[in-house]
């Protein structure tokens, strides 16, 4: 079977698993490439080509893990239908994820973007900074799904949700607004027009959307102190995932030490 007819087939089984429209796109625009950039093909692939392809100079750590994602879930589909012999990707292990690190942007960054941002970033930044929201959240979020007492957000990948109780400003935000998208754009877009607004008209160098939900995290967590609560409220499936997203303060860390009881000369002199 060409590598095309069986990618087109590939495509239609996610779009039956209710895959996003960004999911597919990206692991159609993947698979292509590989496959007019292996010596023979994508069908034809062994597992030595595609550890070369994969492990190739000048990709990023998180490049190579979301190429490996998609021609790891591509070969287990062919083989798993019967339209491979076996699959070359079970050979090649899984590229390390980059640690991610917490950057929240600041009070101040936030106060100003709050007094400053116009409409439409105002409510994007809302969204991120006080109910934790990815771009992808607020492109597929409804405004009838956003009550007093709770948003309801619909997770990008397989279609389930999480509910988010709704803060009073997000509220004051969208109370009066008509049912409907609460926005044309798709992610992308929202991404890329916050951090050019950002850079460009309020001269706030370094901040995007992806920090105001950094900022969420961390102070969910430094208030409440539940890691399993962030958890919930981030929409993570590991707690490991979610402590990347939450900065704990150096202050944080020198009073935990503190608590550490001492049993030396000085503590039983005092």
């Amino acid at each position: 079977m060409p590598s095309q007819d069986l990618i087109v087939d590939y495509l239609a089984y996610l779009r039956s698993e209710s895959c996003s429209d960004r999911t597919i796109g990206d692991r159609k625009r993947i698979l292509t490439v590989m496959d007019s950039e292996l010596p023979y093909g994508l069908y034809e692939a062994c597992a030595d080509e595609l550890k070369a392809w994969l492990w190739r100079d000048g990709l990023a750590m998180s490049s190579r893990e979301t190429y490996y994602g998609a021609f790891n879930g591509f070969f287990g589909w062919a083989f798993e239908h019967g339209m491979i012999d076996f699959d070359p990707a079970s050979l090649i292990k899984r590229p390390k994820p980059p640690q991610r690190l917490p950057n929240p942007v600041t009070d101040g960054q936030l106060a100003d973007a709050l007094d400053q941002a116009c409409e439409q970033v105002l409510l994007w930044v809302k969204l991120a900074a006080y109910a934790g929201l990815r771009c992808i959240d607020i492109e597929h979020l409804q405004r009838e799904r956003i009550t007093e007492q709770a948003i309801t957000v619909v997770q990008s990948k397989g279609g389930t949700a999480r509910i988010v109780p709704t803060h009073p400003i997000i509220w004051e935000a969208v109370e009066h607004l008509p049912a409907g998208p609460l926005t044309d754009l798709d992610a992308r877009q929202i991404s890329m027009r916050a951090w050019t607004y950002f850079h460009r008209t309020l001269k706030m160098r370094g901040v995007r959307m992806h920090r105001f939900r950094h900022w969420f995290g961390t102070m969910i967590q430094r208030l409440y102190k539940d890691i399993l609560v962030t958890q919930r409220l981030m929409g993570h499936a590991s707690p490991a995932t979610t402590a990347g997203y939450v900065l704990v303060a150096a202050e944080q860390t020198r009073a935990a030490v503190d608590l550490l009881p001492r049993f030396d000369a000085v503590a039983f002199a005092a």
